[in-house]
């Protein structure tokens, strides 16, 4: 079995880029690794070796999907140490995209937007390399909340759009805002009962009732 404890040495004691001898020593670990191993290798590696083994991945004979891990691993920990995703950070995630396509750092994104940890400018940048679905409909529920927190009044075309997103938080947030029309509040019914997503519905259905009979 690889000795996990001797891999992390060697990586957290050598310099950013490996040396040849040093990335000899650490294919010899991994070569020893099964599968599963490899898959949990990013779980068991400390931040820093994480880090080092992340900019040297593609010299190495880790298997793809233990690669995509180790991606995931360092732009996570990375996204988390940020209150917002800086420039530097966010460029070196796009460039990681655009060579692997690994769908994990898709999702890293998806997060930071749902969390507003963006910019707007940052997210056109993602935009011109990512058709993932769900981002799209993130990058758009996004940009609703930004122009809220900018003092924008959402009318009912903007309302249907997102219902028809299912963007119900950002719908919340909306409500929670009044950051809303009065005729577009009638742009919420009250769900059947086989409606999907009907207790969300019936929340904000209430919420902006309740918001309706304030204006009046």
């Amino acid at each position: 079995m690889t000795d996990i404890k001797a891999l992390i040495d060697i990586l957290e004691s050598s310099e950013l880029e490996l040396h040849k001898d040093e990335l000899l020593i650490i294919n010899s670990f991994i070569s020893e690794m099964d599968t599963n191993q490899q898959l949990r290798l990013n779980g068991d590696l400390t931040h820093k070796a994480n880090y080092r083994l992340f900019h040297a991945m593609n010299q190495t004979v880790l298997i793809p999907g233990a690669k995509e891990h180790i991606a995931f691993s360092y732009f996570s920990a990375s996204f988390a140490k940020e209150h917002r995703v800086g420039d530097h950070l966010l460029e070196e995630l796009l460039q990681a995209f655009s060579a692997t396509g690994y769908l994990a750092l898709v999702s890293l994104l998806i997060n930071a937007l749902k969390r507003d940890r963006l910019t707007v400018i940052q997210l056109e940048k993602a935009e011109k390399m990512m058709d993932n679905e769900v981002f799209i409909k993130e990058a758009s529920a996004f940009r609703y909340r930004v122009a809220v927190k900018e003092g924008k009044l959402l009318n009912t075309d903007d309302l249907l759009k997102l219902l028809n997103m299912r963007a119900y938080t950002t719908l919340d947030f909306v409500l929670e805002r009044k950051a809303v029309t009065k005729e577009a509040l009638g742009g919420f019914w009250e769900p059947v009962i086989v409606e999907r997503d009907k207790k969300i519905k019936e929340s904000l259905y209430r919420k902006a009732k309740q918001l309706l009979s304030e204006l009046e």
